[in-house]
């Protein structure tokens, strides 16, 4: 699998799937392409998410494990890029980090619930945090799940799909 980033010096056009910040990987990772014997109408449809942490290693772990399930990835690496990313793209989820400096992911949970909330239903939160305090009160409130770090594949594949259906 060929992974990457490309620079334009002009923007791209509004309608381009080629935009900053999406991950570009081989497209046999990013379309589901039914076999030659397979009904085109039940080949299982691509899911895009958008990965936000602060942690750029994170950040691309999570996105590889997304991208190895057959999703397509865009990454921000703050809760204010992932807004500007919201508002040009279409998600089928946000998986976000909940403590990064700035807009938090509980700030863009809450921003989401007001502007988009559909896609505040279908929002994921990574966690380090001991479970207590404001993170606790934050996810018995909104019901919202969670990833704890440390985490494997398996734990990714476990909560998104408990969210969106098998991966």
């Amino acid at each position: 699998m060929r992974s990457g980033t490309f620079r334009c010096a002009a923007p791209p056009p509004a309608d381009s799937p080629y935009s900053p910040g999406r991950r570009m990987t081989g497209a046999a990772d990013r379309v589901a392409v039914p076999q030659a014997n397979e009904d085109a109408m039940t080949a299982k449809p691509v899911r895009h998410m958008l990965v936000v942490d602060d942690e750029p290693d994170i950040r691309e772990t999570l996105a590889e494990i997304l991208e190895h399930y057959g999703f397509l990835v865009d990454i921000a690496a703050s809760g204010q890029e992932a807004l500007e990313r919201i508002e040009g793209n279409a998600y089928d989820g946000v998986l976000s980090d909940i403590r990064m400096p700035g807009l938090n992911g509980m700030e863009l949970y809450r921003r989401l619930r007001i502007v988009h909330p559909d896609l505040a239903d279908r929002f994921v939160v990574v966690t380090g945090d001991d479970l207590s305090g404001s993170v606790r009160a934050f996810l018995d409130e909104t019901g919202v799940p969670f990833i704890e770090k440390p985490f494997g594949p398996a734990d990714v594949r476990r909560v998104i799909g408990e969210k969106f259906g098998p991966a």
